[in-house]
């Protein structure tokens, strides 16, 4: 494991920046740096700063790394900001194009044989009373590897058949369609209206069955003798 910490001005050129596209004579143009370019003479500076602290023998597994920059206080800076000691520094660059031009320092100085062994890499940067870079490598067990676990709840139903979900989905809908369907509103009775049907519900309950109906005479049919006698 490597945890080293470098008191110095972190860069603020990026891989990027030292990028250009460069026109030869007499051949096509390809994307190049310049060797006095800020970028580049900032690589070099970084590359004698860490050569160092480089281990016996480079990292051939999968491998963590963990870099922090701090940055010295800007000269605007509130005394607020400055009594925390460090606060997050939130203006470019930005910190894959800085983890960018570090990753390819350390391959260079041989912490690791490639780039590619880089399996869990966290950058942050800062503004701070300690100016200065926080490197720490370390290698990476079987253990450390693994995804995180997710809750017990959700690999209970991973595990349920498939037959189940199907039957508890197509539940699920029919609650949800008989829950969503519309109902026709009931308009509201004045209180005119009220009492005049509880004065007929009890009118109807104290007078015996039938006697509340009136009485229909059933007309008389004549017989045919009587429509011949007329």
């Amino acid at each position: 494991m490597i945890d080293v910490f470098i008191s110095c001005v972190p860069p603020s050129s990026t891989h990027q920046a030292g990028l250009r596209i460069i026109k030869p004579k007499d051949r096509k143009p390809f994307i190049g740096k310049y060797k006095t370019s800020k970028a580049k003479l900032e690589e070099n500076s970084m590359l004698i700063l860490f050569r160092e602290h480089r281990p016996e023998k480079p990292f051939d597994c999968p491998i963590a790394l963990d870099v922090t920059y701090v940055y010295p206080w800007r000269s605007a800076e509130t005394k607020k900001n400055k009594a925390l000691g460090i606060i997050p520094k939130d203006t470019i660059p930005d910190c894959d194009n800085l983890a960018k031009g570090l990753t390819d320092v350390l391959t260079t100085a041989l912490f690791w044989t490639k780039d590619s062994k880089i399996s869990d890499l966290r950058f942050r940067k800062f503004w701070g009373d300690e100016p200065g870079i926080r490197l720490v490598v370390y290698p990476l067990e079987a253990a450390q590897s693994q995804p995180p676990v997710r809750s017990q709840e959700k690999q209970q139903s991973d595990q349920r058949p498939p037959q189940q979900d199907q039957r508890q989905g197509s539940s699920r809908r029919r609650r949800r369609a008989s829950s969503t369907q519309s109902v026709a509103p009931v308009a509201p009775v004045d209180q005119k209206t009220r009492s005049a049907l509880e004065t007929a519900g009890s009118q109807a309950s104290s007078s015996p069955v039938g006697s509340s109906c009136p009485t229909v005479s059933t007309p008389s049919v004549p017989s045919q003798d009587d429509l011949f006698r007329q």
